[in-house]
Order: C-alpha cells, then structure tokens, then sequence
C-alpha cells in the first residue's frame, strides 16, 4: 500500500465518545448502516469507517482506534490518526456520535 503525507489535524476529539440513545446501527455483510430517528436518515459505513465506528462504540479511545486501524490496514499511525480524527469530526458533526458522558 502506498504510503501519503496527510495534513495535521488542527484540534483534538472531544472524550469521551458514544453513540447516542437516537441512533439504531446494524452489521450489514461487515459494514454498517446507521439509522438516525430524528430524521429517518440512513448513512452507510464502508468496512473501514465501520471498523472506526465499532472500536468508538466499543468504547475505545480515538487513540486506540486509531492504532487498531494502523495495524488492520497497514499504514503508518499518523496517517490513521488523521483519518481516525476526520471521521470522528465528521459524525460528531452530523450527530451520529455524541462526546460528553452518556445521558
């Protein structure tokens, strides 16, 4: 696998991370689909982002998921925790994970 230079992520993820009481997620074939009851939406995870999104629902720190990704899919950890960081921030934004401890 070719190795790439990866931008520094700016900020830190807020911990800890869940996934909130709103969001319904099924294994789908190794991937997930998520279901968002507030709006009816469905977002579809592929194998990688699904592999994120378990070790964060699992309860693992961004750190560890991020180190877990670098060793499941052979790239160097800074590259992992880039991508690790972007998804995260991604669905915080979208409301598919929540930071703060679980209500």
């Amino acid at each position: 696998m070719k190795s790439r230079t990866v931008a520094p992520v700016s900020s830190e993820l807020p911990v800890p991370l869940h996934v909130p009481a709103h969001i319904a997620w099924n294994d789908v074939d190794g991937e997930l689909v998520l279901f968002d009851t507030r709006d009816g939406s469905y977002h579809a995870l592929n194998r990688t982002a699904s592999r994120v999104w378990r070790g964060i629902a699992w309860g693992m720190a961004p750190e560890d998921v991020a180190r877990d990704f670098a060793a499941c899919f052979e790239v160097d950890e800074p590259c992992a925790q880039a991508e690790v960081t972007r998804f995260v921030a991604e669905v915080l934004t979208l409301g598919l994970l929540a930071s703060g401890a679980v209500r």
